[in-house]
């Protein structure tokens, strides 16, 4: 779902949470998103398209027992 400035409200989390991954100067590090099924393919697809920058991995998973 866009937002009125065109970006998502799942890339606006991501964008802040990188700053926070930024801030504390750990390296490398994962993001993780957990959704749905109704919303994994959407999600996935958001993330794959942004670059989130060279030490950070976005993930996107389903619970196992869903």
């Amino acid at each position: 779902m866009k937002l009125a400035d065109g970006e998502s409200l799942l890339l606006k989390t991501y964008r802040r949470a990188l700053s926070v991954v930024d801030a504390l100067s750990v390296g490398q590090g994962e993001l993780l998103t957990v959704t749905n099924r109704d919303y994994y393919f959407m999600s996935k697809d958001e993330l794959a398209r942004v670059s989130l920058g060279k030490h950070v991995v976005a993930k996107c998973r389903v619970p196992a027992d869903w």
